[in-house]
């Protein structure tokens, strides 16, 4: 199938003219909310992290926080901020209605297996890496712009046209 802008009458609910977000969208509405989390959570409680050893206590915080932000966000709005600023809507992969309350959480904890960046350790950083550029690749070469956590999740991410 290829990337065109795709027609769904669904009653009552989200979609009526969308596409698939492209990665490079995606990756900006990320970003958006990395951004936004972090310097929340830096003008509030990131402090230094004063546990060194294997656990970065201030990349846990982050961790937590990006993943009720995104499951909440999702959940509740179809969308979080960076998705919204980008026009993206987070639907169900097959009704294309709003996911449920546990697949707007497998989202996040999926990526998070493609960046779990709180374990102090430079091998861990380049396994990590070399996942989130294959899921990176995985979403780009999908006909869908499907991510891993996407099929994890059994959602996808929508272009809402205006």
């Amino acid at each position: 199938m290829e990337n065109q802008v795709l027609r769904d009458q669904i009653v009552g609910d989200l979609i009526t003219d969308y596409e698939f977000a492209s990665p490079l969208r995606r990756a900006a509405a990320f970003l958006i909310d990395g951004f936004l989390v972090i310097l929340i959570l830096s003008l509030t409680i990131l402090h230094p992290n004063t546990f060194s050893g294997i656990i970065n206590i201030q990349a846990v915080i982050v961790v937590i926080a990006l993943i009720l932000y995104e499951g909440i966000f999702a959940y509740y709005c179809s969308s979080t901020l960076g998705k919204f600023l980008m026009g993206i809507k987070i639907v169900d992969h097959h009704t294309h209605k709003k996911p449920s309350l546990l697949k707007c959480f497998i989202r996040p904890w999926a990526k998070l297996l493609f960046g779990l960046w709180i374990i102090n350790s430079e091998f861990i950083y380049i396994i990590l890496l070399l996942l989130s550029a294959f899921n990176y690749l995985k979403m780009a070469t999908d006909d869908e712009y499907r991510a891993i956590h996407d099929k994890i999740a059994g959602t996808e991410a929508l272009k809402i046209i205006r």
